[in-house]
């Protein structure tokens, strides 16, 4: 239900371009959904610490504005895309070389001889 009432506090809010005092959330919560709000009931000290949870972060930030604080709604995150290194090498085949064990003294001796 809270982010039901949230949902629609904000869209009321957005089409006039204004933010909402916290201080206004809990009677706006009274007068037009005949409910009360209760962040201690929910398990929190505030008001803004319930409106940064993250199950309704995704709807409203919290803004200090002034002498006090406001919601607005929430500005949609960035998508992040995640890049792959091997698919811009543009290796075909995967080769995995796995050296044969008797001869690896040889060849870390040959390269020890080779930097020095």
């Amino acid at each position: 239900m809270l982010r039901e009432c949230l949902q629609k506090i904000l869209s009321d809010a957005s089409s006039g371009g204004q933010s909402i005092p916290l201080s206004n959330l809990k009677r706006l919560f009274r007068s037009k959904f005949h409910a009360e709000l209760s962040e201690t009931s929910l398990g929190y000290a505030k008001l803004s610490e319930l409106l940064q949870d993250s199950r309704v972060s995704d709807l409203c930030d919290v803004k200090l504005q002034g002498h006090g604080y406001v919601m607005v709604p929430a500005k949609p995150k960035a998508k992040r895309n995640l890049i792959s290194l091997a698919d811009s090498l543009c290796m075909g085949e995967v080769v995995s070389y796995v050296p044969n064990p008797e001869a690896a003294p040889s060849t870390c001796s040959n390269l020890l001889q080779k930097r020095a």
